[in-house]
C-alpha cells in the first residue's frame, strides 16, 4: 500500500485555519459569558443587509444607542429562514428589535431574534414583534436549508 504525502504548505495552512476558527470561537464564546453575567437591554434597527454572490448567504447589521452613542453589531445568514427580497428587508428595518449589551463595553452585545435567546436571558418574548420573529427567525435548520432560495 502506498502512503501519500501531504505538503508541509497545506498542513501549515491547514494548521493557520484551525488556531483561527479556534480564536473566533473562544472570543465569541467569552462575550456571549460576559453577556450572560451582566447586560442591559435596548433597542435596535437593522440599518443593512448584504449577500455572499459565492454562496448566496446574508448577513445584517444593526445598530442601537447607549447615553446618546451609537453603537452596531452583526448577525448572520444562520438567523434567517430563508433569502429576503426587497420588500422584507425594508419591512424588517422599520422594526424596533431587543439588544442586549455589556454596559461595561456596549460593543460586545447581541440582537435578539430568537425565542431560546429571550430564555438564556430571562426576558418575555415580545408580543408586539412576535408574528415578525417567527416568520423570519424560527424557523427550523431543516427548513432553512431548503428555503434558503
Amino acid at each position: 500500500m502506498k502512503s501519500v504525502k501531504i505538503p508541509w504548505s497545506s498542513l501549515i495552512v491547514l494548521a493557520i485555519g484551525g488556531i483561527v476558527i479556534t480564536a473566533i470561537t473562544i472570543s465569541r464564546n467569552k462575550e456571549f459569558s460576559l453577556l450572560l453575567k451582566k447586560n442591559s437591554l435596548a433597542y435596535g434597527q437593522i440599518k443593512s443587509f448584504g449577500y455572499s454572490i459565492k454562496s448566496s448567504r446574508s448577513s445584517a447589521t444593526f445598530y442601537f444607542s447607549v447615553n446618546q452613542k451609537t453603537y452596531q453589531g452583526h448577525f448572520s445568514h444562520s438567523d434567517f429562514c430563508h433569502r429576503l427580497n426587497r420588500s422584507e428587508e425594508d419591512s424588517l428595518r422599520q422594526v424596533k428589535f431587543p439588544v442586549v449589551y455589556y454596559p461595561q463595553d456596549p460593543n460586545v452585545n447581541m440582537i435578539l431574534l430568537k425565542r431560546k435567546h429571550y430564555e438564556k436571558f430571562k426576558l418575555s418574548y415580545p408580543e408586539d414583534i412576535a408574528v415578525i420573529l417567527e416568520e423570519h427567525f424560527a424557523c427550523s435548520r431543516i427548513k432553512r436549508f431548503f428555503t434558503y432560495w
